[in-house]
């Protein structure tokens, strides 16, 4: 059972069962016409979490970081090491004992669930006390992937956290709905990624047209774009109708307009939460 109460160390994330219930942060000015920024980051499952939960947690950060018109490319670990790819930031989601140990050493409160170290570009997460975190209406998906994107935040971030948003002292126990970023926290997060080396910027993204990064390692015209959809299905419509819906939407987008393109992905970019 959680504690109720926040760590007070910038970095760290824990859980408050006394949060209020706040949508996401109205941004100050909009950031619709920025070019989207991407990063590559690594991720360490050490906990074996299962691999649909992990790819929706994933696709639930980077709903976090869309708002921010921010993309973030994960890279698993192996294939990391095997392409030798240079990789900023690293979260690491830790196996029971390994984080048992690691919250002994550091002498870490029982409510801590995630630490973020910007020095090393690495964030932990104690995904067992992360799990005993979430309760109703909230799921491990909804937890694991607001984790990820707030631990992220603290590696492109100065230290602190704000009174609201995704970056607030504690995770919004009893609501499902979206966090942001501040606009000032956008602002700053995008200034950190214009300073990271082309190495870490994956190929064929782009990042500013006619800027530094325009186009890639690929080079020539402009890449392809993504959309990344989370359907949820209380309705239980039926299964062959959704697949069908599915194929009708990507043929639409993929013909109506070149900004956006089919994900590398089974699904082709379209996730449905059963």
């Amino acid at each position: 059972m959680v504690s109720g109460r926040w760590a007070a160390v910038a970095g760290f994330l824990a859980i408050s069962e006394l949060a209020t219930g706040s949508n996401a942060v109205a941004r100050e000015q909009d950031t619709s016409a920025q070019p989207v920024m991407v990063v590559r980051v690594r991720i360490d499952n050490q906990a074996g979490v299962d691999a649909t939960v992990l790819r929706f947690a994933k696709a639930r950060a980077n709903q976090v970081f869309a708002s921010s018109r921010v993309h973030i490319d994960w890279i698993e670990e192996t294939d990391a090491s095997s392409r030798r790819l240079p990789v900023p930031f690293t979260v690491m989601i830790m196996a029971d004992g390994h984080a048992k140990r690691k919250a002994v050493e550091e002498g870490l409160q029982d409510d801590v669930i995630g630490q973020g170290a910007p020095v090393a570009g690495r964030a932990y997460i104690y995904f067992n006390r992360m799990v005993e975190s979430v309760h109703a209406p909230r799921d491990t998906i909804i937890q694991l992937g607001d984790v990820l994107a707030h631990e992220l935040g603290h590696l492109l971030l100065p230290p602190g956290h704000s009174s609201a948003g995704i970056m607030r002292a504690s995770v919004d126990s009893r609501t499902r709905n979206l966090q942001s970023f501040t606009d000032a926290q956008t602002r700053a997060i995008r200034t950190r990624l214009s300073k990271l080396p082309v190495s870490a910027i994956p190929s064929a993204v782009w990042r500013s047209p006619g800027g530094t990064h325009g186009q890639g390692e690929a080079g020539g015209a402009e890449p392809d774009f993504a959309i990344e959809m989370c359907v949820y299905n209380h309705a239980a419509a039926n299964e062959h109708a959704l697949k069908f819906a599915d194929a009708h939407a990507e043929s639409s987008i993929t013909t109506t307009t070149r900004e956006v393109a089919p994900a590398a992905d089974p699904r082709r970019g379209l996730y449905w939460l059963d």
